[in-house]
């Protein structure tokens, strides 16, 4: 069964997907706002059957925080065992200039050329990083 979880990292919140891809289904969305601030929050929607929603106020420090605690919730959810199991992972970046048209693996060298597109976007290419 094959899993992608894709995500779009924005200056203050995290929004993502998880699919199983077949069948197609979408089986966790949400979002974690407010990160940086006094009281942010994570809003999980899951379940193929019949949708049950998880929703927490709680200080999220940084997007790593937010990473941390989605990867967290959903393996005690049990919607995935474990992370590393995951077949794909996609990001949206917001801004990728005239380098980037279409879809890339991340790797250091594409690291350190949305690191030079900060100018472009710099409330959210510092958090797509």
């Amino acid at each position: 069964m094959m899993k992608i979880f894709v995500l779009n990292s924005g200056s203050s919140s995290i929004k993502f997907k998880l699919f199983e891809m077949e069948p197609l289904a979408v089986l966790a969305s949400g979002v974690c706002e407010k990160i940086a601030e006094k009281k942010g929050s994570i809003r999980i929607e899951y379940g193929t059957e019949c949708l049950s929603i998880l929703e927490r106020s709680l200080r999220i420090t940084d997007h790593l925080a937010g990473f941390v605690l989605i990867e967290q919730l959903l393996e005690s959810l049990k919607i995935v065992d474990d992370f590393k199991e995951l077949d794909a992972i996609g990001h949206r970046v917001v801004h990728g200039g005239a380098l980037f048209h279409k879809a890339v693996r991340i790797d250091t060298n594409i690291m350190a050329k949305i690191e030079e597109l900060i100018p472009l976007a710099p409330l959210h290419n510092p958090s797509n990083l």
